[in-house]
């Protein structure tokens, strides 16, 4: 089981949870802390990965201990915790523990340090094991360097790739990892030509944005969807044929053929990237381009994408999702829902959500109990199955911004979202709308 506790970082005084859900869902007003925590969890996932790119980087250094570069990947993996979280110079002291599996004690510690600088510290077992990798990478080096430079390059990125299977033992993890953030609408409505450090660049130079100045996070969406957007160059159903061509074994038709009635009852339109740029397509003659479209399309368009891909090639994904319903209507995020359900159910995935959306948490309850009630027939149901989540798999918190702390919101029995969660602030309001009443009618009475 995974586990985090947070002390005193950011706007979050104090988390201690256990992370054992399928899909955990985090509310709270904004600045409450939701994004630190999402982002908290997603960084400490992501050491796997970055300490992938550290291998790679020291696979051409000199003979060094391997105590030495391990405590080098220490500082290494400072970088990208400034990219996500700032400058550590002025925060307060803080402590992270992130439990990758409590029962057998493996996790990484994160505190500021002395010097005002976040320090890293890996349980006992997992900092052997790291050190064990890093000497293997600096011994594969070294004997591919009496190799060819090509023989070199291949025996080097072989040795990676077998790496890969071994770092996720370490971490206890093989799931792909992605991030999604608020405000990706940036994608629609900024073209590339606009992006300094990309394959095109804007002439004009006051023109462009410069992506090395954005979060650390933003960045690696925006490469990443750079990196797959040439696969979307025909419909969905197209693109699937195509996997097949190319694939072997099958894929699980049914639950691609849902997401895709999902995905365009949402996006209302066929996306697609050609030679001309991106556009959405309403019917064969009438299209639009992305930058032109409306704001909640641009704004869902490669979460879209995001989670038909994880679908179709079966590929087991933590998703964080910030604000799925930004700019959405009602009845889009419900659907919003229901395409994540079907992602956890096809390929084993799991979602953290961040909302604002009293609708997002509904529809998640209507999935809840559906996977209470109907689950125990399949005649004349509501819900399809693969669009159901089971009874126990839904953790949902509340980040409150007076105490900074989080508690849970999971009512007992069905394991249904706290009502009270979701209707507070309509209630509030009711209320105050019946007293304004009450004395209009008072002071008519006087008159």
């Amino acid at each position: 089981m995974e586990h985090i506790t947070i002390r005193n970082f950011g706007p979050v005084r104090k988390v201690d949870i256990d992370l054992n859900k399928n899909m955990e869902v985090v509310i709270g007003p904004q600045a409450s802390g939701k994004s630190t925590f999402s982002k908290t969890i997603y960084f400490c996932k992501k050491i796997r990965d970055y300490f992938l790119q550290y291998l790679n980087g020291i696979m051409n250094t000199e003979d060094l201990y391997r105590e030495d570069l391990y405590f080098n990947f220490l500082k290494f993996v400072r970088r990208p915790f400034m990219g996500y979280f700032g400058t550590t110079k002025h925060m307060d002291r803080f402590e992270i523990m992130y439990f990758y599996h409590k029962e057998k004690n493996r996790f990484v510690k994160i505190i500021l340090d002395d010097d005002r600088f976040a320090k890293f510290s890996f349980s006992n077992e997992m900092r052997d094991e790291l050190c064990d990798m890093i000497e293997q990478a600096v011994k594969v080096a070294k004997e591919s360097r009496k190799l060819s430079f090509a023989d070199s390059y291949l025996a080097q990125a072989g040795f990676l790739e077998r790496l890969r299977v071994p770092v996720n033992e370490i971490f206890c993890d093989d799931s792909m990892l992605m991030y999604i953030p608020a405000g990706r609408n940036l994608l629609a409505v900024v073209p590339d030509t606009f992006v300094k450090g990309e394959t095109s660049i804007q002439d004009d130079e006051e023109m462009s944005i410069d992506i090395s100045q954005i979060d650390l996070i933003t960045q690696e969406f925006i490469r990443y969807i750079r990196k797959i957007r040439s696969e979307f160059g025909t419909k969905l159903e197209e693109i699937t044929q195509n996997y097949l061509k190319t694939v072997r074994g099958e894929i699980r038709n049914h639950d691609v053929e849902l997401a895709c009635g999902l995905i365009r009852k949402i996006l209302r339109a066929d996306y697609i990237c050609d030679r001309e740029g991106e556009k959405l397509f309403y019917d064969q003659e009438h299209w639009v381009k992305l930058m032109f479209g409306s704001s909640g399309q641009q704004e869902i368009l490669w979460a879209l994408n995001i989670i038909f891909m994880a679908i179709l090639k079966n590929e087991k994904t933590l998703l964080v999702f910030e604000e799925p319903e930004s700019h959405l209507f009602p009845d889009a995020q419900e659907t919003i829902a229901q395409l994540a359900a079907l992602l956890i159910n096809s390929s084993k995935s799991r979602i953290i959500v961040t909302t604002h959306s009293p609708y997002m948490l509904t529809a998640a309850n209507l999935l809840i109990y559906s996977g209470v009630e109907e689950g125990k027939s399949g005649e004349n149901t509501v819900v399809k199955k693969e669009l159901r989540l089971s009874p126990g798999t839904v953790g949902a918190y509340f980040l409150s911004p007076d105490t900074r702390d989080m508690k849970s919101i999971i009512g007992e029995g069905k394991g249904l979202i706290d009502a009270l969660q979701i209707d507070g602030i309509s209630a509030s309001i009711n209320d105050r709308m019946d007293q304004i009443m009450e004395n209009s009618f008072r002071n008519r009475g006087k008159r």
